[in-house]
């Protein structure tokens, strides 16, 4: 039975104990639980009970850590998170949290192992992936801590994360941008690759978009989905990164571009017939469906080959959006609208190497303006002279 919620001097939460069974040596096992509430504590106490009934309560003393993890991304993070959220999580526990941390029963858990394992990832992978693998260790143990309270405390906040810094993109100079500017005519996705310079959209948000979503008329495009691959669902389309949709300004270039290659597409619809996938796609595949980004990065590899230019990858050309809007001085506010960044910090951060240039012009030009404050000083005003 469990025993009634109580609270102890000095202390906010509730807690309550329910007991789950008996040692090998015949003592009794208890396991307390807490929350903000007495309410909380005993919806608690009664969700454990219905556990041990049906055999699925959790036994911290004999849990590994791999079965765990396993538990954990099926029961909290496929039901709650977007698909590639779930695969990606999926992937780092099956690939590197469970072959070094598996066996280890969850409570035996110790700081020594994560620091072991997050140094074999960055001998072996690279200091990327032992970041992530800390970050969703870190997010599974939580949940085991403050949710299920399997844990007194999660060990990877006594492991520092790996030193990471990403260098940043390789992009071409405005000479090698002017000749792409050029002669990116008459190749199946040049339209693509010029919305994507003129927009910095996403590459997934650029598959995604759908004739509905363009107001030519008012050269406004709204980016509200994004067409991404996932490992057991092919091709699906979901909402924009962090789920916020944003409205674009598209330059008149642009729009005469897209009239164009509405026309191209219609033409090409009337040829396939019947089997073209009527869904409203502006970069569709051959037939109307989901275009895949394989055939994209190949597309694009062969073109600027075609071009003479240095390879950069195709994401590369949001970030020379971003580039030269900063490099004209446009708000950093606006770059990180424009880009879909939840905050103005994360585009300042990403694009340090171009903003720490604009310091120096800042700098020019306060010393100008104080230079002509003091010119103007120097001359006495008219009431001076009277």
């Amino acid at each position: 039975m469990p025993s009634k919620p109580y609270r102890i001097a000095g202390r906010k939460l509730w807690y309550g104990r329910v007991e789950i069974g008996t040692s090998p040596e015949g003592k009794r096992r208890v396991r307390t639980l807490s929350g903000a509430t007495r309410k909380e504590v005993t919806a608690k106490q009664i969700a454990l009970l219905r556990e041990l009934a049906t055999g699925t309560a959790l036994e911290p003393s004999t849990l590994t850590t791999g079965d765990y993890l396993t538990r954990w991304v099926e029961e909290v993070v496929r039901p709650t998170k977007a698909v590639r959220t779930y695969e990606n999580r999926a992937s780092l526990i099956r690939l590197h949290l469970i072959p070094a941390l598996g066996p280890i029963l969850l409570t035996k858990l110790q700081p020594a192992h994560v620091s072991a394992m997050l140094a074999a990832l960055q001998r072996d992978r690279s200091a990327k992936t032992a970041l992530d693998a800390r970050t969703v260790l870190h997010t599974a143990l939580t949940h085991a801590v403050r949710k299920w309270q399997l844990l007194p405390l999660n060990v990877v906040d006594r492991v520092d994360p790996p030193r990471y810094e990403p260098e940043p993109p390789t992009l071409w100079d405005e000479g090698q941008l002017r000749h792409f500017l050029a002669h990116n005519r008459g190749y199946r996705h040049s339209v693509l690759y010029r919305l994507a310079l003129d927009t910095g959209l996403r590459q997934a948000e650029l598959l995604g978009l759908r004739w509905a979503d363009v107001d030519l008329a008012h050269r406004l495009l709204s980016v509200r989905r994004q067409s991404i691959k996932t490992l057991t669902q092919g091709y699906i389309t979901t909402p924009t990164k962090g789920r916020r949709g944003r409205s674009v300004t598209l330059t008149p270039g642009t729009v005469v571009a897209l009239r164009e290659h509405r026309a191209v597409q219609d033409a090409a619809r009337a040829t396939v017939g019947a089997a073209w996938r009527d869904e409203d796609r502006i970069f569709p595949n051959r037939t109307g469906g989901p275009q895949s980004k394989e055939n994209v990065h190949d597309t694009w590899t062969r073109t600027i080959r075609k071009l003479g230019l240095p390879h950069i990858k195709f994401h590369s050309l949001r970030h020379l959006h971003a580039t030269y809007l900063l490099l004209e001085g446009i708000h950093p506010k606006i770059v990180a609208d424009r880009l879909g960044h939840a905050n103005t910090a994360i585009t300042m951060e990403i694009y340090s190497h171009i903003t720490s240039g604009m310091q120096e012009k800042a700098a020019e030009s306060f010393e100008r303006a104080m230079r002509r404050v003091a010119e103007n000083s120097e001359k006495p005003s008219p009431r001076e002279n009277e």
